[in-house]
């Protein structure tokens, strides 16, 4: 009896970790006054003050147009932020201090698109917008 025990939390305790982790990036930040919301088609974040990595995830499907329209604003620091889709990271925007962007990126493929927003330090005072159309 012990032993099948021991078994079916082994079992458990294998299929826990490998649950863990599915995720192909990570949020990692510490923030002061973060809102933030993430659909399969639109994302934003406003902060008084960040710092680290914050993830959006977004479907492209044949609904979508494949286009990512895409806004910021920052006072203090600096911000890089990336996309991904297919395994192809690549820089999407800089702001630096006092800095806006408005733009967007045309003809994405379908698939999952990944948007990382990092901090170069603590950065004060922004937001930024991602929309799929």
């Amino acid at each position: 009896m012990r032993r099948k025990i021991s078994v079916l939390l082994v079992l458990i305790s294998v299929l826990s970790l490998g649950l863990v982790g599915c995720g192909k990036y990570t949020s990692s930040f510490s923030a002061v006054g973060l809102v933030s919301s993430n659909t399969s088609g639109s994302g934003y974040m406003s902060f008084y003050r960040f710092k680290g990595t914050k993830v959006f995830k977004f479907d492209i499907d044949d609904d979508d147009y494949g286009k990512l329209v895409y806004s910021g604003k920052l006072e203090k620091g600096s911000i890089k932020v990336y996309y991904d889709v297919n395994d192809t990271k690549q820089v999407l925007f800089e702001m630096k201090e006092g800095e806006e962007v408005s733009s967007e990126l045309a003809d994405l493929p379908e698939g999952k698109l990944y948007v990382i927003v990092e901090t170069d330090g603590t950065a004060s005072n922004g937001n930024v917008d991602f929309d799929i159309e």
